[in-house]
Formats: structure tokens, C-alpha cells, sequence
């Protein structure tokens, strides 16, 4: 049964009869997967077509581009981040909330109950589950019907801070830096401590998109502004920020612009162990990218980065985080898509499988040859 699947039929002395043999049905079945393989490969080759690249100067005159990112910190909780933006072109973002979404993680790297924070955080939620004053304290205020004063967040007479939170909100509407209540009795409770990150607390995922001027510029994920050196000054920061600072993170997406599929994004999945806190630089050499096909043409940014990082210091004058420095280059990369004709794809194919079988039928031939050649010396009265 099997022999009749032998393409390579051959015929006998008289040419009566034709042989067919289990040899040539096992090549007629190699020869044709290795058609079909060849087939799928040349239909791939051409449906992709050939990309060929051009270097020229850039002469865009965009003016805007905008940054992509997706970076994780699965020790650094989001009420303590901030994302910045600054630029030569004169722009200075500050705390951006726009377009960006901070989700809380769990230690394991799930997602808190809470889910994405879409907002900035008040600076009564970061004080949030934290202890102000003891059930104690209140009950004798309430007894007393004291009013304690809210200090130079206020001028009015009338407005009482009882608690730490009361101050800390009253702070707040003036648009004070909270900080300063550590200085009053109401928070006499608070410390660096217990307003601060924890290595057993959760951590982040800050994802979102800015639009940024095509110049050369900083992105920063770094700690929001009352923790900030030139906010709080380096005295006892130091050696607070080295024990509970944990700056390790993943950047799970980055690009500028469009997207697109042949684009490689080097800074993807790229992950940085640092339990302690410190300035990770990324240099990022942009490189305005045209894709040229025949259904559409697509205007994007590709990037080579370069990293290195340091510990943090006492002489330093910027706040521990993630810094992103990216500036453009003068030349452009085009890359052309181009595709072979549809009759010139028929002709490949031809020549592909006609060259399979003619192979195959002329390898059928000299195995049956051989074959004949041996049996007639082993047994000259078979022949």
C-alpha cells in the first residue's frame, strides 16, 4: 500500500510495466513536505517583502513628541512618587497626575484591593492609617472642648487642629509643604518612620504617556516633593533613606511616538536590583524613524540607551530616583518596505518546486539503480 505513493514510477525492459518501489514512496513524501515547507516560506518572504534603509538629515518640524513608559516598583509605594518632566524648551512639570495611573501592588506583585490611583494623592492619604493621636488624648480634648490652634496654616480664630489630621489639611489648602507639621504637638506621633516607605510594604506600577517638546530633556520617577533634599535638608535623611529606601525596579515598556512592528524597544523588561537609594541614570540618543510601506507611512522615534547608577550622598541636591535623560539626533532613518511582484513570486515558486521534485525523481533514480546493480550480482536468474 505504501509503495503507492511513489511518484518516481520506473519502467522495466520492455517499458510494459512500470515498478513502483517503498524508496521512491519515501522520497515522494520528503519531497513533498519540503515543497510545502518551501512554499510557506517563500509566501512569508513575500508577503513581508524586502526592507532597505536610508540615512538622511532630519528636516521635521514637529515640535511635540510623546514619551511611553511602563515602569513597576515592587518595593516603593505609589503615595511616594512623583513623575517630572523638564525640557530646554522651557518646560517644567511638576508631580504630573494627567495621563498617568499609579497602581498599589501587594508585596507578591498583585494588584491592591484599591486598584489604579488615577489622581494625586492628598496629603491626608499619606498619612492615612498612620496614628496621630492615641483614643485617650481624644477623648480628654473632646472633654476639655479644646481647641488647639492650626498655627501658621490659618489665620482665622475660629478653625481648630485637634489632630494631626486636622493640621495636616488645613496645611494643605494653603499649599504648604505637610512636612512642616512635625514641627507641632499634634503630630508629635509622626516620624520618618511611619510617614515613610518600608522594604515590607507594597509597591507600584506607574504607566502612562506625556507629551514632551522635541528637545532634549529629563524624565524623572522620583520621591515627591516633602522628601526631597533641597525640601527637608539632609539632616538625619541620610541614614533614614539608606535603611528603608529600596529603589529596585522593572521597566516594563518605554518608546517615544507611534508605534510600530518592526520598532525594538531596548529598555524593555530591563530590571535594576537596588535595595538602597541612589540616582539611576538612563541616556537615551533618540533617532527620528520613517516607515515607508505600500499601505501607509508611519513617523516614530527609535533610542539607544546607556546606564549607570550611584548611591545616594550627603552632598546631593536632587531627591533618589529613576532619571531619564534623552536628547535627538540631526539624521533620520528611513526604512522602505518593497515587494516583489505578484508573477515574480509565481515564478519562485516554480522554480522551487520543479527543482524539488526534479531533484527527488533523479535521487529516486540513482537509489533504484544501485539498487538493480546489486541484485543482479547477488542473484544474476532475479534480473
Amino acid at each position: 500500500m505504501f509503495k503507492q505513493l511513489d511518484f518516481y514510477s520506473k519502467h522495466v525492459d520492455d517499458d510494459s510495466q512500470r515498478v513502483r518501489t517503498s524508496t521512491g514512496a519515501l522520497i515522494s513524501v520528503i519531497s513533498i513536505i519540503t515543497c510545502l515547507t518551501l512554499v510557506i516560506v517563500e509566501f512569508t518572504n513575500w508577503v513581508k517583502g524586502e526592507v532597505r534603509n536610508e540615512l538622511t538629515v532630519d528636516t521635521s518640524t514637529e515640535t511635540e513628541m510623546t514619551v511611553f513608559f511602563d515602569i513597576v516598583f515592587p518595593r516603593l509605594e505609589c503615595r511616594f512618587l512623583a513623575v517630572d518632566l523638564t525640557d530646554q524648551g522651557g518646560k517644567h512639570l511638576h508631580n504630573i497626575w494627567q495621563n498617568i495611573e499609579k497602581t498599589d501592588l501587594e508585596l507578591d506583585g498583585s494588584v491592591m484591593q484599591s486598584g489604579a490611583l488615577k489622581e494625586k494623592y492628598s496629603l491626608n492619604d499619606i498619612i492615612k492609617n498612620e496614628k496621630d493621636l492615641s483614643s485617650e488624648q481624644q477623648k480628654a480634648l473632646k472633654k476639655l472642648e479644646k481647641c488647639l490652634p492650626c498655627f501658621e496654616a490659618t489665620s482665622e480664630q475660629d478653625v481648630c487642629c485637634n489632630t494631626c489630621g486636622d493640621l495636616i489639611a488645613a496645611f494643605q489648602k494653603t499649599k504648604m509643604d505637610f512636612i512642616r507639621v512635625l514641627r507641632y504637638p499634634q503630630c508629635k506621633n509622626l516620624d520618618w518612620s511611619n510617614l515613610f516607605v518600608h522594604k515590607d510594604r507594597g509597591g507600584c506600577r506607574v504607566k502612562g504617556s506625556i507629551n514632551a517638546g522635541r528637545v532634549e530633556g529629563r524624565l524623572s520617577l522620583s520621591l515627591i516633593r516633602p522628601f526631597r533634599v533641597n525640601a527637608t535638608g539632609p539632616s538625619g535623611l541620610i541614614d533614614f533613606l539608606s535603611e528603608n529606601l529600596n529603589m529596585t525596579h522593572t521597566i516594563n515598556h518605554f518608546s517615544f511616538g507611534k508605534d510600530h512592528p518592526a520598532l525594538k524597544h531596548p529598555l524593555k523588561g530591563h530590571t535594576t536590583y537596588q535595595p538602597y537609594p541612589g540616582f539611576f541614570n538612563y541616556i537615551v540618543k533618540i533617532v527620528p524613524t520613517t516607515y515607508i510601506s505600500s499601505l501607509s507611512n508611519v513617523d516614530t522615534y527609535q533610542y539607544s540607551v546607556t546606564r549607570y547608577s550611584r548611591r545616594f550622598s550627603n552632598d546631593e541636591t536632587h531627591s533618589p530616583g529613576v532619571y531619564i535623560y534623552y536628547e535627538f539626533t540631526p539624521q533620520r532613518i528611513i526604512l522602505r518596505q518593497s515587494r516583489a511582484s505578484f508573477l515574480h513570486f509565481l515564478v519562485r515558486l516554480c522554480a522551487v518546486v520543479g527543482g524539488v521534485f526534479s531533484v527527488a525523481a533523479a535521487l529516486d533514480n540513482i537509489l533504484y539503480t544501485i539498487h538493480l546493480t546489486t541484485l543482479s550480482k547477488t542473484d544474476p536468474l532475479h534480473i
